[in-house]
C-alpha cells in the first residue's frame, strides 16, 4: 500500500507529544479510548459482540430491558494516522512541517527565534492529514474496564509505553500501572474525574496497533 492509498482510508487518532515519542521509539503499541456516555447504575449485562465485522460494547437497561450498543471507533485492520502537535515553517527556501515530538524540535525553535520568527505550535486536533508522519494499523480491539489493565502482557501498561522503575532497596519509583493511572487522570477534566477518572473505573476500548508499512 502506498502512502497516498493509506491516507485515503486512514482515520485520525490523537496523541500527545509524550505518547508520540513512545510510539516512535517502539514502546507504545496500544491505546485506550474512553467509552461515552458513561453507563448508569441501572445498566447491566455488559458484553462485547461483533456485528457485521464491527466490534460493539453491548449492555442492557433495567428500566426498559433494551439492549444498547456502543461501536468502537476503530476496528481491526483500520489504518490510522496520528495527529500530533505541529508547526509549519516557510522561510525563503525552507518549508515544511515540524513536530513537537521530534528530536530536532528544540533546535528548530531556537533557529526560528534567532531569525525573529517565533515558531507557532498548533494543537494535534488541527493537524491536516497531509502532515501525518505516523501511520498505524489496528491489530486488536476489545472492551474492558479501565482498571483491568495489567502490568505486563498484551495490551498492558508496559505496552502503553510505561515502565516499572521501582527500586525495592530504596523504596522509590512506580509500577507501570501506577504511571498509566496518573497519565490517564491527567487527560481527564477535573470536573469529570468522578465519572471518567481511574477510580471511576469506566469502560474503555483497548486498541492494539503496529506501524503500517507503506511505500511512497
Amino acid at each position: 500500500m502506498t502512502r497516498k492509498e493509506a491516507l485515503a482510508v486512514a482515520k485520525p487518532i490523537l496523541f500527545n507529544t509524550d505518547r508520540v515519542r513512545a510510539i516512535r521509539n517502539g514502546t507504545k503499541m496500544v491505546t485506550r479510548r474512553l467509552i461515552k456516555p458513561r453507563y448508569r447504575e441501572n445498566e447491566r449485562g455488559f458484553f462485547t459482540a461483533t456485528i457485521a465485522g464491527q466490534l460493539f460494547l453491548c449492555y442492557s437497561d433495567e428500566d426498559d430491558n433494551e439492549t444498547r450498543r456502543v461501536k468502537s471507533p476503530y476496528q481491526i485492520n483500520d489504518i490510522l494516522y496520528a495527529r500530533e502537535t505541529w508547526a509549519y515553517i516557510q522561510y525563503m527556501d525552507i518549508s515544511g512541517y515540524v513536530y513537537k515530538a521530534s528530536a530536532q524540535a528544540e533546535r528548530v525553535v531556537r533557529v526560528c527565534a534567532n531569525k525573529g520568527k517565533p515558531l507557532k505550535w498548533y494543537p494535534s486536533i488541527h493537524m491536516p492529514k497531509e502532515a501525518a508522519r505516523i501511520l498505524l494499523r489496528v491489530t486488536g480491539v476489545r472492551a474492558e474496564r479501565l482498571q483491568d489493565i495489567q502490568e505486563r502482557g498484551a495490551g498492558s501498561a508496559k505496552q502503553e509505553g510505561f515502565i516499572n522503575d521501582i527500586k525495592i532497596v530504596f523504596g522509590t519509583g512506580s509500577c507501570a500501572c501506577k504511571k498509566f493511572s496518573d497519565f490517564w487522570n491527567s487527560t481527564v477534566k477535573k470536573t469529570d474525574l468522578d465519572q471518567y477518572g481511574w477510580n471511576a473505573n469506566p469502560w474503555v476500548f483497548v486498541i492494539e496497533f503496529e506501524r503500517a508499512e507503506v511505500s511512497e
